[in-house]
């Protein structure tokens, strides 16, 4: 069993448990069981991003959700498919931030997936070219290289994305390829966020 499927388990046993413990009825929602059940209909057209990918490259944290990478080109097709498999039209956030960013959100069994893509189509391509597969469930799938992840992190700038920037460069700050990440802040226009990943790499020194 994988490290992360571990992980998910053990947070949703623990959260039943709580629930119950408090006389609170427990939501019958796993999101193990929608990954096992999901992401193989769409895993060779979509890239796992997101807070579950934290784990392939510093220490896992919870998260009750699923986020993929989907090229604009695929997202028809990635949709189309998840149609047929129960989902309803998703509902589509234009995020005018730099850079644009697209998300698709689909909900089932009361579980969100997020489909990201980026108005920028030069990174789209680059994220695109440096995905990696991984064994990170009980199938193989691909997932962002840690430069790509790292910089859609900088994108969202969420306090919990900067977290999540931490949490990797305390653990693989030997993975990280800052020029390659400076010279996509350059074209992106994100330069001032690109500080931001300066100053956490200075305080873990």
């Amino acid at each position: 069993m994988s490290r992360i499927k571990r992980l998910l388990e053990d947070l949703e046993r623990v959260t039943k448990e709580f629930r119950l413990g408090l006389g609170l009825v427990h939501e019958s929602k796993s999101l193990v069981a929608f990954i096992e059940n999901v992401f193989p209909i769409i895993k060779d057209e979509a890239i796992l991003c997101g807070g579950l990918l934290v784990s392939e490259y510093g220490n896992a944290r919870a998260t009750q959700d699923l986020d993929v990478f989907v090229l604009s080109s695929s997202i028809g097709n990635v949709t189309s498919k998840l149609k047929e498999n129960g989902f309803q039209d998703p509902e589509v956030y234009d995020y005018t931030k730099q850079p644009k960013t697209f998300i698709y959100k689909f909900k089932k069994d009361g579980i969100d997936l997020d489909c990201i893509y980026f108005g920028d189509e030069d990174f789209n391509l680059y994220i695109n070219k440096n995905k990696r597969k991984s064994s990170m469930f009980d199938f193989t799938c691909y997932v962002l290289d840690i430069n790509s992840f790292i910089i859609t992190k900088l994108i969202s700038g969420r306090y919990k994305d900067l977290g999540d920037i931490e949490n990797i460069v305390e653990t693989s700050n030997h993975k990280i390829n800052l020029e390659e990440i400076k010279s996509w802040c350059s074209k992106l226009k994100i330069m001032n966020k690109y500080s931001i990943l300066e100053d956490i790499i200075q305080n873990k020194e």
